[in-house]
């Protein structure tokens, strides 16, 4: 398997295209690991932060959401599992100033709202091989 992350794909259209390649690439390949869960993570110059404050939708912003789709339909289209993977700077940041997942009930429970969100989501997907809760845990002091 390999990695595939989602701020590559939000501005091109080339998901399609390097499915197509790694299936040729490497044809043994039958797994992919979609680092698509940017929860108050990406830098926003880079255009895909998903983070956002509304609950309805697993507090994820609906572009990413649409990227993600498309990035799953793709894979699973080309005989791939996936596992959706979540990274989030309010974990994994040693450098953080102020709440972090650790810490802060509010954010533990956004987060959980977005894994529930997600699982809900993507329950009838064919060929989700799992989910990533998230990606290189860490306190600040570690």
């Amino acid at each position: 398997g390999v990695n595939m992350w989602l701020h590559y794909y939000h501005q091109l259209a080339t998901a399609a295209h390097d499915v197509a390649w790694l299936r040729r690439a490497v044809p043994s390949a039958n797994v992919i690991r979609l680092v698509g869960l940017y929860w108050n993570d990406e830098d926003p110059e880079k255009g895909m932060e998903c983070a956002t404050e509304d609950a309805s939708q697993g507090y994820l912003d609906p572009a990413c959401v649409a990227v993600l789709d498309r990035l799953i339909a793709e894979a699973t289209a080309a005989g791939l599992w996936v596992i959706l993977t979540a990274r989030a700077h309010y974990i994994a940041e040693d450098d953080l100033e102020g709440d972090d997942l650790w810490r802060s009930p509010t954010l533990r429970r956004r987060f959980l709202a977005m894994w529930g969100w997600v699982a809900a989501r993507y329950s009838s997907y064919q060929r989700i091989a799992g989910y990533e809760i998230l990606s290189e845990p860490r306190t600040r002091k570690t």
